[in-house]
């Protein structure tokens, strides 16, 4: 898994690829038992930047960047029950890694 956030005291939430960078799967995980709960294939043609979840757990906000070359920038992405629904998004963004 490439990412994973808390979405709360008993299930994580984590982002990871099946087989190359596009094939993105969001991965549900229960603590106690250290079972899968869930797979949702995103079917998302970018590589994935981040993954953030709001403290109540129930709304989880996908950021794709854009390359260096792209005249697309970043595409954020909004998971609302178990779907994925693209959010309007003007900006760009980078990460630096130390």
């Amino acid at each position: 898994m490439s990412m994973w956030r808390f979405l709360d005291d008993r299930r994580l939430l984590a982002l990871g690829c099946a087989a190359d960078p596009f094939d993105n799967l969001l991965v549900r995980i229960d603590l106690d038992t250290r079972r899968v709960e869930s797979t949702d294939p995103l079917g998302l043609p970018v590589e994935l930047f981040s993954l953030d979840v709001d403290r109540s757990g129930r709304h989880v906000l996908i950021t794709a960047a854009g390359r260096s070359n792209d005249q697309r920038p970043a595409t954020a992405y909004l998971v609302r029950d178990g779907h994925l629904q693209r959010v309007p998004f003007d900006g760009d963004c980078w990460q630096a890694d130390w």
